[in-house]
């Protein structure tokens, strides 16, 4: 890891960084044939980072191309989230900075917190796939959330579970 001291070098190692991260010689471009992975880290001091990279498939050569990276603050609000809560919020804000190319592709998250998120397929996702169907308004309103619950309440799915 790289130390540096004072403010004024600090800034001139980040932009020093940052170029040579977005030179044509470091990013490469994004290919569907390659092993896709979103590579994130949260700090609640700092903020979060992530860097989209892809991989030969080829067992033998394990050469990295970087497609794209970012980061950005924490906002005084987010250096409140649990540890879990700010991983998650780091992968979501990824995702979301790298939609455009993950949309529709298969591509692994790789973190240095341990969590697992597996794959289903939505014929066994019920439950989850009902709810998101019957969300409760985010209005203060009962009759809405009365309305709401009986909706999911009535749906055949749910009285199989």
């Amino acid at each position: 890891m790289l130390k540096v001291n004072g403010e004024k070098n600090k800034k001139k190692a980040f932009d020093e960084s940052k170029r040579i991260m977005s030179s044509a010689s470091v990013l490469a471009r994004f290919d569907v044939k390659k092993i896709t992975k979103l590579v994130t880290d949260a700090s609640k001091l700092n903020g979060i980072g992530f860097a989209l990279i892809q991989q030969d498939k080829c067992g033998e050569c394990d050469r990295k191309y970087l497609i794209h990276w970012g980061f950005r603050t924490l906002t005084p609000a987010e250096t409140r989230y649990s540890a879990i809560g700010l991983e998650c919020f780091a992968i979501n804000r990824s995702n979301e900075k790298c939609l455009h190319y993950l949309k529709g592709a298969n591509f692994y998250v790789e973190k240095d917190h341990n969590f697992k998120v597996m794959w289903i397929s939505g014929k066994m996702n019920i439950l989850a796939d009902v709810l998101s169907r019957f969300p409760v308004s985010n209005t203060d309103r009962p009759e809405k959330k009365i309305y709401n619950f009986y909706l999911i309440k009535s749906n055949p799915k749910l009285k199989e579970l």
